[in-house]
């Protein structure tokens, strides 16, 4: 996947506009990512990453960029 793909994969899962995410944003400043999206978010990168998050990983990303690392997108 790439990071366009990333980014528009996220984008869904946070409730975001298409095209409004480009990675530096905080994700504690995002509206749609709460609990629910935490939990959608680690199924995507599941299902379409074949990567298996640590929800205490996962809780320790400030923005963005750092959730794509930890899926090995490269920023």
């Amino acid at each position: 996947m790439t990071r366009t793909e990333f980014l528009s994969e996220f984008e869904i899962v946070a409730l975001q506009a298409p095209g409004s995410i480009k990675g530096q944003e905080a994700l504690d400043s995002l509206d749609g990512w709460d609990s629910l999206a935490v939990v959608e978010f680690m199924s995507m990168a599941d299902e379409k990453l074949g990567v298996q998050l640590d929800p205490r990983k996962v809780a320790t990303c400030s923005n963005v960029d750092d959730l794509a690392s930890l899926c090995g997108i490269a920023a």
